[in-house]
């Protein structure tokens, strides 16, 4: 079965109080801290390796999935081939 992207909604990330990482797919991560503040990570491979970019603090829920996209895109063209 595939995994999906876009899995979390504006919605359930106003919601989420509990701390922990939550995936949206694609890489994209929710990630909350034990005092209740909110941080997006875009987590992918390169060369091998589990990376992350982040934490974005100020990047809005639709923002989060746009600078996620644009990781992917560029990750593609740099290395010419797919990656998760």
């Amino acid at each position: 079965m595939a995994r999906g992207i876009n899995r979390l909604s504006a919605r359930k990330v106003s919601t989420i109080s509990d701390p922990g990482k939550y995936a949206d797919g694609g890489g994209l991560n929710l990630q909350v801290s034990g005092s209740g503040s909110k941080s997006w990570i875009s987590r992918f491979m390169l060369n091998g390796r589990a990376r992350e970019r982040g934490p974005y603090h100020t990047i809005t829920f639709a923002g989060a999935g746009e600078a996620a996209t644009e990781c992917r895109r560029q990750l593609v063209q740099a290395s010419g081939s797919e990656f998760y």
